[in-house]
């Protein structure tokens, strides 16, 4: 692995304030059916019969992990077409307490991974039975939450039979993942919640000390006696309220890692940072959500922020009533009511409640209890990002170095132990998981110690020259400046393989982008598509206005020569050739081109995804993967393409539709030159849409994709 480090320098020119794109807006509202029916394998249901038995035998203690364990099963629903759906599944008992665990119905809530398929482009979810939750008004603080401009699980009621049992009213709530943060334009990174393995484990030794008292000391006894023992272990002292990622598939590989600790170790520092709306909005009727070990948060490392994750707030209904009589407002936005009163509708099957339309009036009235990505941005407070030794007095700890060698793990009283697995070590620390020390094999819950900082080192440097329109970006550096209406060409000079600019929350029009590369490599500077900052772009243009530019690029050596994010407006032409990975790639945009020229790829020439797009006009040749490739529900219209000697010239996939009218190819009738499937489990397949056949060779299409010939315009 190489070694390096990266200064990043933040560059920031005021001329007049601006409106940007930057929102983590949603981008579709999931399609999850009325009526679910889970079916656990009948090889495993005796043994999910005795966990919920065994369980129902100490009906006051916190359900232990080891009935946890995960069985075989399938899910069928209908779809919206009304086509049965059989996915199969792995399903477990979940949740802490007993209100999980149904004793008279033998049933418990569920978590749910599905191995095939989605139910609206979720894969990962639970059912929860009624007795966890109020459940409507959890789905109303939910989507309250959504119209003030958090990203937000999605959560509804349906109605769910186990194993031909009738029906429950269940909770459907998704789980944090990588579709969830999608759905929300945010690309898959680290989602943080409290690591409860110390509190947990207190609590069940709690009641077992406590256990052989049960039958002869009042209820009133028995809760003191757990209160005092928890109170010998002092949990703010020991720092048992820590953090750990939540979304375990995201660590894989050392990139990721290194994301991840950052995300976990400076996240205490962080415990208020751009999060005040949201302690505002939960502290009067959902202040259970704020307790410490129901916190879940979302790490941008390419803002080093966080962003807060509403769950569980235990809504105080009963205080609805009180709370109308004390505040009232007229003054609230109506578009953002009339939205949340809609998806209320759609996730309950009610219409809200007079208690909840009063709430949310007073809460959408004031500013302050909105959550703006824009906000944060234009505060320009980055806060530099750095990672501490930290010492746990009832921890192990883990010792290693910025390039994970020579790892190793140190009890608190006693020798340290050499690791040969390094990543699996540090991917199991930073998740949550359990190691296993000493010779009685107990559990042991480590942190880890940096002997060097493992984040990028990064200058704050304000330039005064704002009229400056050449910028020397050298080794090591990423730039990341900000514009407000530049009217006026750039030029960029990279000047070392890992030199990266990033345009940020400007507004750029009329204006004329150059990079040049002055330092050529040919091999892959990363072990993964992105960095630590999870940028995979040389350049990089994240929530901004565009407005008739024009971006000129040779001999890229990143994942990607151009990357625009969560971005919109015009570009008047596209110029780049000689890429070792992809040339363009959009993200979560509303973006028209004019013109598109792209050449000799290593990889793919342009991609889309997640957004709506159009071109006028696009020639690419010499792709060596895809010319053109559009995925991830996203929308794109082409008046005009030519293609030469491309491996493929059109690639659709993944839930995305391409409106294509003109098309000219150099491959002939015996050759794919557009392929149209499904390739990621919480999609379906592609749609491409024609005027009429207007060429002879051959489209390739899965079983779940289509073509539709002699459409409208």
């Amino acid at each position: 692995m190489l070694k390096f480090y990266v200064k990043i320098i933040l560059i920031f020119i005021f001329v007049n304030s601006s409106s940007t794109a930057s929102s983590y807006t949603k981008l579709f509202e999931p399609n999850v059916p009325n009526d679910i029916n889970v079916h656990i394998s009948w090889k495993y249901l005796k043994e999910y019969s005795d966990y919920i038995n065994q369980i129902i035998k100490n009906p006051i203690s916190p359900i232990p992990s080891k009935y946890k364990k995960k069985f075989r099963s399938k899910v069928y629903y209908k779809n919206k077409n009304e086509e049965l759906s059989i996915l199969p599944a792995s399903t477990r008992i979940t949740g802490d307490w007993q209100d999980h665990i149904d004793a008279q119905k033998k049933i418990s809530s569920l978590r749910i991974n599905l191995r095939e398929g989605n139910i609206g482009n979720i894969v990962k979810f639970r059912l929860l039975l009624n007795k966890t939750r109020d459940f409507e008004a959890e789905i109303f603080w939910t989507i309250l939450h959504e119209v003030l401009g958090y990203p937000v699980l999605y959560k509804k009621i349906v109605n769910v039979s186990m194993n031909g049992l009738p029906a429950e009213k269940m909770l459907f709530e998704e789980a944090a993942s990588k579709e969830f943060l999608e759905r929300f334009s945010i690309r898959e990174t680290a989602i943080l919640e409290t690591d409860e393995r110390y509190f947990w484990d207190s609590k069940y030794e709690a009641f077992n000390s406590c256990s052989n008292l049960f039958e002869l000391i009042s209820s009133q006894e028995r809760d003191k006696c757990i209160e005092n023992y928890l109170k010998k272990i002092d949990f703010e002292k020991n720092n048992i309220w820590t953090w750990k990622v939540d979304n375990k598939s995201f660590l894989k590989n050392y990139i990721s890692y290194k994301i991840g600790i950052n995300a976990v170790l400076n996240s205490n520092d962080q415990n208020t940072k751009n999060q005040s709306e949201f302690f505002a909005l939960n502290s009067k009727l959902a202040y259970h959500a704020l307790r410490k070990n129901n916190l879940k948060r979302i790490f941008d490392p390419t803002y080093n922020f966080y962003i807060p994750l509403y769950y569980d707030g235990d809504i105080k209904k009963v205080d609805f009533e009180t709370f109308c009589k004390k505040f009232t407002s007229d003054n609230f936005n109506k578009d953002r009511l009339n939205k949340l009163e809609d998806l209320y509708f759609l996730r309950t099957g009610k219409k809200i409640k007079d208690n909840f339309s009063c709430v949310a009036k007073y809460y959408l009235s004031n500013p302050k209890y909105q959550f703006s990505l824009k906000k944060i941005l234009n505060n320009n407070d980055f806060k530099l990002i750095k990672s501490k030794k930290t010492n746990f007095d009832k921890r192990a700890s883990v010792k290693t170095d910025e390039t994970f060698k020579n790892t190793q793990i140190c009890l608190v009283q006693g020798d340290c132990i050499k690791i040969e697995n390094e990543n699996k070590v540090i991917r199991d620390t930073i998740a949550g998981d359990y190691i296993f020390l000493d010779e009685k094999n107990k559990k042991n819950y480590p942190r880890i110690i940096f002997k060097e900082n493992l984040d990028n080192k990064k200058i704050i440097t304000n330039l005064n020259n704002i009229s400056k329109n050449l910028y020397e970006v050298s080794e090591n550096e990423t730039l990341y400046i900000k514009f407000d209406n530049l009217n006026r060409d750039l030029q960029f000079n990279l000047n070392g393989i890992y030199s990266k600019v990033v345009i940020f929350n400007s507004k750029l029009e009329n204006s004329k982008i150059k990079v040049n590369y002055l330092k050529k490599t040919k091999e892959k500077i990363y072990d993964s598509n992105y960095d630590e900052n999870l940028l995979t772009g040389c350049l990089t243009i994240i929530d901004t206005n565009l407005n008739n530019i024009s971006i000129e690029s040779d001999h890229s050596h990143c994942e990607d020569a151009l990357n625009i994010v969560r971005s919109k407006g015009s570009i008047n032409k596209l110029n780049l050739k000689n890429s070792q990975f992809d040339l363009v790639d959009f993200d979560f945009s509303d973006i028209k081109i004019n013109k598109a020229v792209l050449s000799n790829s290593k990889n793919d020439c342009l991609d889309f995804s997640y957004g709506n797009y159009f071109i006028e006009e696009i020639t690419a040749s010499d792709c060596k993967d895809k010319a053109l490739s559009v995925g991830e529900k996203s929308i794109l219209k082409v008046n005009n393409f030519k293609g030469f000697q491309n491996n493929l010239d059109i690639a659709i996939k993944d839930s995305s539709v391409i409106h294509l009218n003109n098309f000219s190819s150099d491959k002939t009738n015996d050759e794919n030159c557009i392929s149209i499937y499904k390739k990621k489990q919480e999609f379906d397949g592609g749609t491409l849409s024609l005027n009429k056949k207007v060429f002879e060779c051959i489209i390739n299409k899965d079983l779940y994709s289509k073509v539709i010939l002699n459409a409208k315009k």
